[in-house]
């Protein structure tokens, strides 16, 4: 093995009521420390190191679902100068479960990633829609995703704001309560305005065989 990585984190939440709901307060710490043999040279050295901060709260807005948002700052420290510098995320889903008990997850993240060298900085938003049919017949799930991520790229005019959209279908069949079989599809086409080094469309499929011990 060439590299190994050390990632322990903190994941705490508070339970406290609010208009008379459940609740939840959450505080993450995470830490990440790579060491990569980068020169082939049978060493292990340093390649990258983050650490991450996350305040977010959890509470039902709605009454069919739980409401999620999150503010994220992770700040990256690389072997490469150029590369290392903040990210700043806001998250949010929204969670509502239907009265036939389809579940719909809606997804929001941008990221503002601020590098120490300008020319590398980009604004993602990242726009993603779940539809999870548990059970619908002969204990097959089936699983839609549909999502739009839009990339600025600030400073590298040639890409400009590059556009990918993903659309997925996960199957999958209960045998027992332990054992499951799934199928995957997904297709991806992105954008950009530098198609020659960056649009590409990509279609990748799956088998999937799952057994739980629970």
């Amino acid at each position: 093995n060439n590299s190994y990585g050390i990632s322990p984190a903190i994941r705490n939440s508070y339970n406290f009521s609010w208009n008379k709901k459940r609740a939840e307060l959450l505080f993450e710490l995470e830490y990440n420390y790579t060491a990569r043999d980068k020169d082939q040279s049978g060493s292990r050295t340093f390649f990258g190191r983050s650490v991450t901060y996350t305040l977010g709260l959890r509470n039902k807005f709605f009454g069919n679902g739980d409401t999620t948002i999150k503010l994220r700052q992770r700040n990256l420290s690389s072997f490469n100068d150029a590369i290392s510098g903040p990210t700043t995320t806001l998250y949010m889903d929204q969670l509502y479960v239907r009265e036939n008990g389809h579940i719909i997850v809606g997804l929001f993240i941008m990221d503002l990633y601020r590098p120490e060298d300008e020319n590398n900085a980009t604004d993602s938003y990242l726009f993603r829609m779940d539809y999870l049919m548990p059970r619908l017949f002969w204990g097959i799930d089936f699983n839609w995703s549909a999502s739009l991520t839009m990339l600025d790229t600030k400073l590298q005019v040639d890409r400009g704001v590059e556009r990918n959209v993903t659309l997925g279908l996960k199957v999958q069949k209960r045998f027992t309560n332990h054992w499951r079989f799934g199928l995957t599809f997904n297709r991806t086409q992105n954008e950009s305005g530098d198609p020659i080094n960056f649009s590409y469309t990509k279609t990748v499929t799956g088998l999937e065989l799952r057994y739980s011990f629970f």
